[in-house]
């Protein structure tokens, strides 16, 4: 069925009913999806802290450390019949995948979910969340009873010397999800039919470019070479130069230098290309920048450079017959 029926997991469930296009490149072209910045970073780290915190609440409970995908959610499946306290167990179903970080025995044969977040106070996004979860481990087999969010208390600031019941506050959000529930059906054939596509999907920016956070492909969108006035030199030079700066990608980096590859705005398609390869760092790179040089008709001895510096770089024999091919495939253009 192929990407007809494609991997998700929470993550890319969430993103996908942000924007559609956010889906498709996490399906389809990951790589462009810049890695997350200082802020971000540090917003995961306490993150983590608190997750770890929260499983203070459960001592009896276990944690799943298994890092195989697969035996993860047989493991899991098997540590039902236990009983306890469930840390970061996995399941799927229809290939839709969820690990709530806490799943608790409620009754003879149900379960409890408790998602724990950083955030003080609760919003759409995180009943949303949870609501997925609900979702696939009910379609995977299990008897959900309630769905609880739980986060720092409001005002709690210094919670790493604080023992977790000072901390935390748990919120029933199980009506909350029913709505989100109905929704889901939809949503993952719209994120499905969306990732199938050949081709990204054509979405208008709004206000989901920002809530509720921002696109991880916010400058890209909103740098587009094609939604630009290409009579306006001045404004799309600045853009392209703007874009540059905030790239690290080579793979954008050559495709913002094939956008801009015709008349006169082949002085910013080259420059693209240079701030690709100071960001190359592997073989396959430079073999990459070396065929766009040549494609886009920019520069000869730039891309003999590029096949030169891949060749210093290539250890493995798959790199080489990379190098080889690209080799093989410029000649044949040469003499066509």
């Amino acid at each position: 069925m192929g990407k007809q029926n494609c991997f998700l997991s929470k993550f890319r469930y969430i993103n996908g009913v942000k924007c559609l296009k956010l889906a498709w490149y996490e399906c389809n072209n990951p790589k462009m999806i810049p890695p997350p910045d200082e802020l971000t970073e540090a917003v995961f780290s306490w993150g983590r802290f608190i997750g770890e915190k929260a499983k203070a609440f459960y001592p009896e409970g276990e944690e799943n450390t298994e890092k195989d995908f697969k035996r993860h959610l047989e493991k899991s499946k098997k540590w039902l019949a236990r009983r306890i306290p469930l840390f970061e167990a996995a399941f799927m179903a229809d290939n839709l995948y969820a690990r709530p970080d806490i799943i608790v025995p409620a009754g003879d044969d149900g379960w409890d979910i408790v998602e724990v977040k950083c955030n003080t106070q609760i919003h759409e996004v995180n009943v949303r969340d949870i609501a997925y979860q609900r979702f696939v481990l009910e379609h995977a087999g299990l008897k959900i009873g309630k769905c609880f969010l739980m986060h720092p208390k409001p005002g709690v600031k210094a919670a790493r010397g604080m023992p977790a019941a000072d901390i935390f506050v748990q919120e029933d959000v199980t009506a909350r999800t029913e709505a989100f529930l109905a929704e889901i059906i939809d949503n993952v054939a719209k994120i499905r039919s969306a990732c199938a596509l050949d081709c990204e999907p054509d979405i208008a920016h709004g206000e989901q470019c920002v809530k509720p956070y921002r696109c991880p492909l916010y400058d890209w969108c909103h740098c587009d070479a094609g939604q630009m006035a290409a009579e306006n030199w001045d404004f799309l030079a600045e853009q392209a130069k703007e874009m540059i700066m905030l790239n690290n990608s080579v793979e954008k980096l050559i495709k913002l230098a094939t956008e801009y590859a015709v008349d006169d705005l082949e002085t910013v398609a080259i420059n693209s290309l240079q701030k690709a390869q100071q960001c190359a760092r592997h073989s396959s790179d430079y073999c990459d920048i070396a065929l766009a040089y040549h494609e886009l008709k920019l520069d000869a001895n730039a891309a003999v450079d590029c096949l030169d510096h891949a060749k210093e770089l290539a250890k493995l024999p798959v790199e080489f017959a990379e190098i080889k091919r690209v080799e093989k495939q410029i000649k044949q253009r040469d003499r066509t």
